[in-house]
């Protein structure tokens, strides 16, 4: 979902940003603030194998 909305939210802040000699614009957080303290997905340890053939 969050994917979508921010997609659409790229044109009209580039708009925005445009209008005014392009400035920075403040991107919404539409997770209200959800995406710092979200699980991990990942493990921080990662086992990597390399094979030579």
């Amino acid at each position: 979902m969050y994917d979508s909305v921010t997609s659409a939210a790229i044109i009209p802040l580039t708009g925005t940003s445009v209008e005014d000699k392009s400035r920075p614009v403040d991107f919404p957080d539409f997770t209200k603030g959800k995406w710092e303290t979200r699980p991990e997905l990942y493990s921080k340890t990662v086992e990597l194998k390399i094979v030579f053939s």
